[in-house]
Formats: structure tokens, C-alpha cells, sequence
């Protein structure tokens, strides 16, 4: 089971032993998803009243959260589906308490991490506020083939490419391409070489940005309005 860390704006991550690495920034784990994410990502995509958001690896759900709770705060009705491997354990969830975030929020985005999972071929989904919905997806990142050009954002928050270089591919990168809408966008926290190519390889317009919290870049990749077929 991953182990709980404390990051320095008060808000949890957890570290993996497995992988080696922690879930999140230890400068900062909510500000790092409130920046990367959101800053960079959801609130990216102008004016609107709904928005889609596909995230590669929910992980303990805080990317949600900070997105979550910009969208209530905007009158934006979120629909949003993230795609988890290895959930983070009920009773793991029961004991994360997030600073800096009002106890509703918080209150809403436990609930969310305890509701059920989806497994491939079933259909549910845990009700959000204003019409809103989440759904966890238990499924590989690296094979799970997303509803096409239904999604104005794609989170990609896998594990360095150091790591898992095999979830980095142009392969998994040709799934969010085809996921997005022409115009989505696609954020990560990583500006590695390996990034870049498989993005650019698979058609995104890739753009490299100040990192959070101290990190020097991060990635945001755009389709392009007018795009190539989907591949078959």
C-alpha cells in the first residue's frame, strides 16, 4: 500500500514504493494539480457552460478535486472520467484530510473516491452538482481506447516517463488524440524529451510552459482544429 506524505501546502500525497516515486509534487500537491490542470488545462478551453475532461491516471483524486471544485465555483457543469489501474485503498481514502480546499468540496470529493468502480463494458457513473458526473474507469491506461471526440481536455498524470516509459508511448498519445475534440487540449506535469516526440508524433501542436512550483516546464498540447482522420 502506498504510504502518506504530507506536501508543503498542508495537502496529502502518497508514495509508491513499487514505483518510487510519489503521486504528486512534495512542493505542493493540490497546488500542483490547481495549476497544472486547471490553470493550464480546464480553464484553457474559454467560456463555457459544460466541459469533458479525460484523466490517464486518477490516482487518489486530487486533480478531480481541484478541478471539481473550480467547476462549482464557476457554475461549470463537470463531466469528467479518469482511468485507474490500481485504486487507492477505502481505507487509505477514509484518512486523507485536504487543507486549503472548503469542507463541502472535500466532503463531495471523498464520496466520489469511495463510490464504485467501473469495470470495461459497464455504465455507472456518481452524480456531481449542476448535472455533473465522474466515472472511475478500473482499466490500463496503456491499452484503454476512449469514446472519440468526446473530450475538450485529457490529464495525462502517469508516473514519470523515467519510470513507466511504456505509458509515454505514441501509441497511448494516439488515444488522447483521437479522445479529444479538434481545439482539446492535453496538460502534463512532465516536459521530457520522450513526451514531446510520442506527442508530436501523433499530431498535437506541443507547447512547452513554466512548471509549478519551482519545476521548470511542463507540457500542453493542442489538435488541431482542422486535424487528420482518426486512425482505424
Amino acid at each position: 500500500m502506498p504510504k502518506l506524505r504530507k506536501t508543503a501546502d498542508g495537502s496529502p500525497t502518497l508514495y509508491s514504493a513499487a514505483f518510487g516515486e510519489t503521486y504528486h509534487s512534495m512542493q505542493g500537491a493540490l497546488s500542483e494539480s490547481q495549476y497544472v490542470f486547471v490553470e493550464q488545462g480546464a480553464k484553457r478551453c474559454g467560456e463555457q457552460k459544460s466541459i469533458r475532461i479525460l484523466e490517464y491516471g486518477l490516482g487518489m483524486g486530487l486533480n478531480f478535486l481541484a478541478t471539481l471544485q473550480w467547476a462549482l465555483q464557476d457554475g461549470v457543469t463537470l463531466h469528467y472520467t479518469g482511468i485507474e489501474l490500481y485504486p487507492v485503498a477505502e481505507q487509505l481514502l477514509y484518512t486523507l484530510k485536504i487543507e486549503g480546499v472548503a469542507p463541502q468540496f472535500a466532503k463531495l470529493w471523498q464520496e466520489a473516491m469511495l463510490a464504485p468502480w467501473q469495470h470495461t463494458g459497464e455504465d455507472s457513473t456518481f452524480r456531481l452538482p449542476n448535472g455533473g458526473s465522474l466515472r472511475k474507469l478500473l482499466d490500463d491506461m496503456r491499452t484503454y481506447t476512449p469514446e472519440a471526440e468526446c473530450y475538450q481536455v485529457v490529464y495525462f498524470d502517469a508516473f514519470s516517463p523515467e519510470v513507466v516509459p511504456e505509458q509515454w508511448q505514441p501509441s497511448v498519445f494516439q488515444h488522447c488524440y483521437d479522445a479529444l475534440r479538434p481545439g482539446g487540449l492535453l496538460v502534463t506535469y512532465s516536459a521530457s524529451g520522450v513526451a514531446k516526440r510520442g506527442l508530436r508524433t501523433v499530431g498535437f501542436r506541443v507547447e512547452r510552459l513554466p512548471g509549478a512550483l519551482g519545476k521548470r516546464h511542463m507540457l500542453r498540447a493542442k489538435k488541431p482544429a482542422t486535424h487528420r482522420s482518426l486512425e482505424k
